[in-house]
């Protein structure tokens, strides 16, 4: 409780205070003390700013409705470096005289009391429940009104100023990401007690309205494009946050997709970023499942008959489309020797004749064939597998014809060896059915040396190209 003397003491120092900055005072608000007598006074012996007394560096300024700065405070009375948050102002009104000039509040006005938070660097904006009427120091009459009305009669009226800064929206998964999804959750809260009131719309402005309650969570599903959600709170004060916003793309339309083929190659794609499985089967018809992966091509390497491709995709938001669905009708495969003759010495003893089929196809290929020689003896210069049957594997298109020739050591004649293609299962004979394999001799045949007087004569078939006597 102050004594009545401190108390005329602080009335007299705000006063003083009072006198030097009606004058004129360039702080964050600007303001000249306008030429008209017609006034009221403010004055308050509490003025706090989120729970504590202001600082001499914070300051109160009040507008008319029309915006018009027609009062201000600064330099909150300190006493001993502790702030006490006491305030005395003139609010001006406007003088009747000058018609084209509007130099303040007029009467019964409304009144807009904005407080400048030095320590901060905000402005707040007091509503009424920031506003108390009250008899200051126990002496002058509260205000009559909340907010309060210009009086103008030079009278000056109490009142508490308790300032509080607007709260804060958070968005708790505010990722604003441009990935795609089928729906989008938001929650949010406030950092004080607070209500919310929100929108979900295409704009990405928005003007607030309607009124708040305690959601704080909400959910956008069933829509394609850019969504933006916007929210405002309104903390236990009155005090309005500004509006936060966060967007989401969301995607509910099914990817499409186009097939497409070169010979046996088959490939895929979608109108958007996707990922596909398939399956290949002889089934008008398929039961979609597996897992989806970003492979868009494929080879039929199914046996003959008709065979259907079915493809699905599933874009990044989790759309599936339709199955898509393409058949092509196979024939068998065509097999056939790569050459119809080849060659070499008898000393190359392992032999593989290379057979080709006409295309790659998921099945074992078995071909039969015969053989027969000329000048070449089976199982004496040349030994043929047990069953003359050559495989080509599944996934493959060559094969081999596989046999031994014996390298004997003696001068003989070349050999030769036809080999026949006579049938093949999972694949056609092709024409070039026939191939000749020609067994080299590489031995020296014997050499009789006879000496007839001279010069020395020498019998032999093959060139010699040193001869020791």
């Amino acid at each position: 409780m102050f004594s009545f003397v401190y108390k005329r003491y602080l009335i007299l120092s705000i006063a003083l205070s009072l006198f030097i900055i009606s004058n004129g005072f360039a702080g964050h608000f600007s303001f000249s003390r306008p030429n008209t007598n017609s006034f009221m006074s403010l004055i308050g012996d509490s003025f706090l700013i989120d729970g504590k007394p202001a600082e001499a560096s914070d300051e109160i300024a009040v507008f008319d409705q029309g915006g018009v700065l027609c009062g201000f405070f600064t330099g909150s009375v300190v006493s001993d470096g502790t702030p006490h948050g006491f305030f005395n102002f003139t609010v001006f009104g406007d003088d009747t005289s000058t018609t084209s000039i509007v130099e303040g509040a007029s009467i019964y006005e409304e009144l807009t009391i904005i407080v400048w938070d030095a320590s901060e660097g905000v402005e707040i904006h007091l509503n009424n429940t920031m506003i108390t009427p009250k008899a200051a120091f126990g002496i002058y009459s509260p205000v009559d009104s909340v907010p309060p009305t210009f009086k103008g009669d030079n009278g000056t009226y109490g009142l508490d100023i308790n300032a509080y800064q607007k709260p804060v929206v958070l968005i708790h998964n505010q990722s604003n990401s441009m990935e795609p999804v089928k729906s989008k959750t938001w929650n949010w809260s406030a950092d004080s007690t607070s209500t919310f009131r929100f929108a979900i719309n295409q704009n990405p402005a928005w003007q607030p309205i309607g009124n708040f309650t305690n959601t704080q969570t909400a959910t956008k599903s069933n829509a394609d494009g850019i969504w933006y959600l916007h929210i405002q709170a309104k903390d236990t004060h009155g005090n309005f946050s500004d509006v936060k916003t966060a967007s989401a793309l969301l995607d509910n339309t099914k990817p499409t997709l186009e097939i497409s083929n070169t010979l046996n190659q088959w490939q895929w794609s979608a109108n958007e970023t996707c990922t596909f499985r398939f399956a290949v089967n002889q089934n008008l018809t398929w039961e979609a499942s597996g897992n989806f992966t970003s492979t868009t091509r494929t080879t039929l390497n199914q046996g003959e008959g008709t065979w259907y491709l079915h493809v699905q995709a599933k874009d990044r938001a989790g759309n599936i489309s339709d199955i898509q669905s393409k058949s092509v009708t196979l024939e068998k495969p065509t097999v056939q020797f790569k050459t119809a003759y080849s060659e070499n010495f008898e000393h190359s003893t392992s032999v593989r004749l290379e057979l080709k089929l006409s295309r790659i196809i998921d099945n074992d290929v078995t071909i039969s064939y015969i053989c027969e020689s000329t000048d070449a003896f089976l199982d004496k210069d040349y030994f043929l597998p047990e069953q003359l049957i050559a495989t080509i594997a599944s996934g493959n298109l060559i094969g081999y014809i596989e046999f031994t020739v014996v390298d004997d050591h003696r001068s003989e004649p070349d050999g030769s060896i036809i080999f026949s293609l006579q049938g093949a299962e999972n694949a056609t004979l092709s024409w070039k059915l026939n191939h000749t394999y020609t067994i080299k001799d590489n031995d020296y045949p014997d050499i009789s040396v006879t000496q007839i007087d001279d010069p020395i004569v020498i019998s032999a078939r093959t060139k010699i190209e040193d001869i020791y006597l």
